[in-house]
């Protein structure tokens, strides 16, 4: 309340007297009285300002504003006035001319580009005003000019709450197609259902209710649509919203037991998939079994293939170290040998072999010899049968054959040092082969090492892909669940949508175009009213002109102008009549095909076609005024020269032989005009100067009785 009152006093008028000037009050009045020249000559003076308000808190341009007064408003507008102006109430002019009602002013202060979005005191915009008034045309206007559908007072009360409290249907239906919010609340927190319940208005209320209003929605005192329909005591009212509620009570019931069994078919599906799941996973268990099985094996494998490797290994330790023995010994021996001979000298080999058996007294003949040849075969045999297990007796015979050997001291060696140098070589190819099965066994060992770890690889990138398979099911599920909710939703969100597209092209489309054929009527009537307002004007020249023939010849051009320009406007009005009368077949045929709508965009050129024609039929006509005017002037400098000296008596003796002439028009006729619907009945014309009498009928907005010429 504080703040309303210091925006009171904001808006508080304060007005002198040396500032309200006569100038002003000359325009006030001009305005109110739709005097366009009056006020353009106002506006002419130097210092005025049309936006100047009185004592009563109001100014010539939003007096223009609220009374529809579109050529005042049209000159105010070319002085350059201050367009956002508010009176003591905090409305604009667009305020006043949407509370109006006034489409035409509506549309040429949104052309000069006047805001929308201004609030008065009571924190309402333009298009709250507009839709009190009911104007559905201001309403579409200011919505397309970008007005806040959702803009809400200081009650909290928006243009469709207003709407359906002002019962206007069709503006809800706009709002509602505009995007206005139908759940929004007041400060009461009613709804818009609500309010249309309490102040009973049906056909709103059907509006909301198709557009999918909260049927069981309540207010701050717990009662809901179906309650103030109650009160309200209209059968149809209570009816209506009481279907609507049963049919929200079933749908919510079908849309709980859709979600069950929605809920139900997601838990089969589920457990299906679990199922599979399963499956998938017990699959990949076995295999990892297998992996494992086949790995263990490997590692068998890889553990005996080193046992082998480690055995070969020492066996060719060991093969080195008794090579290197027997290198040593033959290096002995052939010291020994060489010792030998110089110190014998030239001994024969026979002397040194029985010094030798003497000396040792172990002297067994050739047997010995042979028996040690035939030993070192049969090893060679051996080993070749079994290379790997027989190294070490080999090395071992050797190695005695070469210390028995070593005791015989110089007696002929060199068969058996023969026979030692081959088996020498026999166990260097031997190691030598033994390597190479050596790097084979390392070779293989290696490759089924690589196989084991490849193996294991393997192992983990299926047992990691098998893992991320599964997370990829589960969320593949997630998403199709959420899709298909989402697709269900969209598919009832359509059909409530095709429904509601359904009930809007059966009946609000046939009521617009009727709506608008009532719109082209009333603009075709003011056309023809104009039309004889100015057939009568016309007729009242003539009537001038016949009578002072004074000025017969100067006027003739303008007549024959006149008469143009009215056979002009007969031509806009034939063609308006057409555009009436394919309006008329075009509502036939909205009827027997209601699909078959009238675009909008065409609508709206030929609405932009027909205020065209209005506004150049208005500039027209107000030529017309001003050539009027002009040839009252000349009529009124006429009679000035009718009544000097010089000229008095013509005119009269001619009027009294004309009487004479012609009795059956004596004295003064009257041609009575009586206000009706469609304009005036001319009971007698005026006799003419030279003597022809002649019927006259106009039509016209208001009714004027014609006088006789002096």
């Amino acid at each position: 309340m504080k703040s309303l009152k210091n925006r009171l006093k904001r808006h508080e008028v304060t007005i002198s007297n040396t500032d309200w000037n006569k100038y002003d009050d000359r325009l006030m009045k001009a305005v109110e009285r739709g005097e366009a020249d009056k006020a353009a000559a106002v506006l002419s003076k130097k210092g005025i300002i049309p936006t100047k308000l009185d004592v009563e808190g109001r100014s010539a341009f939003h007096l223009a504003a609220t009374r529809g007064q579109l050529e005042c408003l049209n000159l105010i507008l070319g002085h350059n006035v201050d367009i956002t102006a508010s009176d003591a109430t905090g409305k604009s002019a667009l305020h006043l001319a949407s509370r109006n009602g006034h489409f035409v002013c509506v549309q040429k202060l949104l052309q000069h580009n006047c805001p929308v979005g201004n609030m008065d005191l009571q924190g309402r915009t333009a298009l709250h005003d507009a839709v009190m008034a009911g104007c559905c045309s201001s309403v579409k206007l200011l919505c397309d000019s970008g007005a806040s559908v959702n803009a809400s007072d200081q009650e909290g009360r928006t243009p469709l709450i207003l709407a359906t409290q002002m019962c206007h249907p069709r503006i809800c239906q706009l709002l509602l197609e505009r995007g206005a919010d139908i759940t929004h609340r007041d400060k009461q927190h009613k709804t818009a259902l609500i309010l249309g319940c309490e102040f009973g208005c049906k056909d709103a209320i059907e509006v909301l209710l198709k557009n999918g209003a909260d049927v069981k929605a309540v207010d701050s005192l717990g009662h809901d649509a179906y309650h103030y329909a109650r009160l309200s005591q209209n059968p149809e009212l209570i009816a209506l919203v009481k279907s609507y509620l049963e049919k929200a009570t079933k749908d919510r019931e079908a849309a709980k037991m859709e979600q069950w069994k929605r809920q139900h078919s997601v838990d089969r599906s589920e457990a299906a998939d679990a199922s599979r799941r399963d499956l998938f996973i017990r699959d990949l268990e076995r295999k990892n079994e297998t992996l494992q099985e086949g790995l263990w094996k490997s590692q068998q494998e890889q553990k005996s293939l080193l046992d082998k490797v480690n055995l070969l290994q020492q066996q060719l330790a060991q093969e080195k170290k008794t090579v290197e023995k027997a290198n040593k010994e033959r290096e002995d021996l052939k010291m020994l040998l060489s010792v030998k001979d110089r110190e014998e000298g030239g001994r024969g080999s026979e002397t040194v072999k029985v010094q030798l058996r003497s000396a040792l007294g172990e002297y067994s003949g050739q047997s010995v010899i042979k028996g040690k040849e035939n030993m070192l075969v049969n090893q060679a045999h051996s080993l070749d049968t079994d290379q790997m297990l027989q190294k070490p007796a080999v090395s071992r015979s050797a190695s005695k054959t070469l210390e028995r050997s070593q005791t015989v001291g110089g007696w002929d060696l060199s068969g058996e040092v023969e026979v030692l140098r081959h088996e020498l070589e026999k166990i260097r190819k031997r190691q030598q082969a033994a390597e190479e099965e050596t790097t084979r066994l390392q070779s293989a060992l290696s490759r089924k090492s690589r196989e084991c770890q490849e193996l294991v690889q393997s192992r983990d990138a299926m047992q990691k892909q098998a893992d991320q398979q599964v997370q990829e099911l589960e969320d593949a599920l997630g998403d199709v669940q959420k899709r298909m909710l989402d697709s269900e939703c969209k598919v009832k969100q359509l059909q409530a949508h095709v429904v509601a597209m359904k009930e809007h092209l059966g009946g609000q489309a046939t009521e617009e175009l009727r709506a608008q054929l009532q719109d082209v009527k009333a603009k075709y009537e003011g056309a023809s009213a104009e039309v004889g307002r100015v057939r009568n004007r016309l007729k009242q020249s003539e009537k001038a002109l016949e009578e002072y023939k004074g000025s017969e010849s100067q006027l003739a051009t303008e007549v024959e102008r006149l008469n143009q320009e009215l056979g002009g406007l007969s031509a806009e009005r034939d063609e308006l009549a057409e555009a009436f009368l394919e309006m008329q077949a075009q509502l036939r045929d909205a009827h027997t095909k209601y699909a078959n709508t009238v675009p909008a965009e065409k609508f709206d050129n030929m609405k932009n076609l027909l205020t065209n024609a209005v506004d150049e039929k208005e500039r027209q006509l107000a030529e017309l005024r001003e050539d009027y005017d002009r040839v009252l002037e000349e009529v009124a400098e006429l009679h000035r020269k009718l009544d000097s000296p010089s000229s008095q008596g013509g005119p009269e003796v001619i009027a009294v032989e004309e009487h004479q002439r012609n009795p059956s028009c004596s004295g003064r006729t009257e041609c009575l005009f009586e206000e009706k619907a469609g304009g005036c009945d001319c009971k007698e014309s005026d006799s003419h100067s030279r003597g022809q009498g002649q019927r006259c009928s106009a039509t016209a907005a208001g009714g004027s009785q014609l006088q006789d010429g002096p």
